[in-house]
């Protein structure tokens, strides 16, 4: 009779012990599997810092000989990237193949910004040299640079600085906006309209995309 009990303890502790290897096997498997994701399933994040450029930096009215194109004054902003992604690659960075400035982009009629000649609209390193994309991120690196973006003014304001100013092409910001301050005038000519917002639009080599809504002030914008 103890034989036969004996028998049977030694055919269950077998029988659980392959058990627990084979949940235990299997689990570790899956682990394994987790612990390495492809670096196309990771989102990527990305900060972008825009800051009005309060220095006194030089600008030009570029006036466009496009009637679908407006005139613009050159206005500058800080701006510095970040990629905050945590991915299992520390090397692998985020590549900014391609950003789209839109302005107004909270109205209907919401248009891209336009390029012609004349107009720089870009990110520009700290020496005035064009920052050419794709631009790589690397893991908390940041990138430090400006944008130069041709602002749209209104006829009556052009008229005003071309009265005010005999060089067009060779002005200081502060300047300028001064001058409007003073006589009552802001880029847009309506009183009623204190900012423009204008909105940048990055997309990744990973077909991820990130938004940034920069505001213009028509008002207070040298302080």
């Amino acid at each position: 009779m103890k034989s036969t009990i004996q028998y049977f303890r030694i055919i269950i502790a077998i029988t659980a012990i392959t058990i627990c290897t084979s949940f235990f096997g299997c689990n570790g498997k899956q682990n394994s599997t987790n612990d390495k994701p492809s670096i196309d399933t990771v989102k990527e994040y990305i900060k972008v810092y825009v800051n009005k450029d309060t220095s006194d930096y030089s600008t030009s009215v570029i006036e466009s000989n496009n009637p679908e194109a407006p005139d613009v004054l050159i206005v500058q902003f800080r701006v510095k990237f970040m990629n905050i992604t945590e991915v299992p690659f520390p090397k692998k960075p985020v590549v900014l193949e391609q950003c789209e400035i839109i302005e107004n982009p909270y109205e209907e009629a919401a248009q891209f910004s336009l390029d012609y000649k004349g107009n720089p609209n870009g990110f520009y390193f700290e020496d005035g040299k064009k920052m050419n994309l794709p631009l790589n991120l690397y893991p908390y690196q940041s990138v430090s640079c400006i944008l130069k973006h041709g602002q749209t003014i209104d006829s009556k304001t052009l008229g005003f600085l071309k009265s005010r100013f005999k060089d067009l092409k060779s002005l200081k910001s502060k300047e300028v906006f001064q001058a409007l301050l003073e006589n009552g005038l802001n880029l847009c000519n309506d009183k009623a309209k204190t900012e423009q917002i204008f909105q940048l639009n990055f997309f990744s080599g990973n077909h991820n995309s990130f938004t940034r809504d920069v505001v213009f002030p028509y008002t207070n914008y040298c302080k």
